[in-house]
């Protein structure tokens, strides 16, 4: 049995894409009997998904500094390096100073996987992963003994979304529409479909059933629910 730590951090201003596709990697470790941390921020919103997923976490003050993150990493790793045989293995998905990150997990002893989805290659990483449709190993040119894995074949996907992860033929019309824009949705793009939707043709909208469904991040319902009667009586806020 290995350990695994997961880097990341999730916010209102950073968003939960991050910490949710973590969730996913670690779910699929564990599975496979491998011990997983988690090394985040304080965030109330990180606190239910970490909590579901069962995984160990430590919490990191909201204000704490890139050098205290750093510091925090390799008191893991040591922790680690003291209770499992195995060399550990350290995942970040964060932009904030990356290669410094990098650099501490290795300078520890520790194997690194980045998850990236900008296209950037971060020096002495053993693994990379960027699941993006379009992803291509031409984005990393000087790759430097790091092992690529791109494309949607290594999309992250959480264990409710594998158990029904078919492809499907639908013959008859859509009655109903699920819209979900992440965990805080920043520059509050769900306004802006909203109105997509309502510039739709009345017959079309009058036989959908729509539900939206709203990040814990998510600052905007006054915006959502003054748009949602323009759109239809079938508008459910969740």
């Amino acid at each position: 049995m290995g350990a695994i730590v997961f880097r990341c951090d999730a916010s209102p201003e950073i968003g939960y894409g991050h910490l949710m596709r973590c969730v996913a990697l670690a779910e699929c470790v564990r599975h496979h009997g491998d011990h997983v941390t988690f090394l985040i921020r304080e965030d109330p919103g990180a606190v239910p998904p970490l909590r579901q997923a069962g995984v160990g976490t430590t919490w990191l003050p909201t204000t704490c500094s890139l050098e205290d993150v750093r510091s925090a990493l390799r008191t893991e790793i040591e922790q680690c390096h003291g209770a499992h045989a195995a060399r550990p293995w350290i995942v970040i998905d964060s932009y904030e100073q990356t290669a410094l990150q990098v650099a501490v997990a290795r300078e520890a002893g520790a194997k690194v996987l980045v998850i990236d989805d900008v296209g950037r290659l971060v020096a002495n990483t053993h693994l990379l992963v960027n699941p993006k449709l379009d992803a291509r190993a031409s984005w990393y040119p000087s790759i430097n003994g790091t092992t690529l894995l791109l494309g949607a074949s290594y999309a992250l996907l959480r264990k409710e979304f594998l158990a029904d992860a078919r492809m499907r033929e639908r013959a008859t019309p859509l009655t109903r529409l699920l819209v979900t824009l992440g965990g805080s949705d920043r520059q509050n793009w769900l306004v802006t479909v909203l109105k997509g939707l309502a510039e739709l043709p009345l017959r079309w909208r009058a036989q959908l059933e729509i539900a939206l469904v709203l990040g814990p991040g998510y600052r905007h319902v006054a915006d959502i629910q003054a748009l949602t009667h323009a759109v239809g009586d079938r508008v459910t806020i969740h």
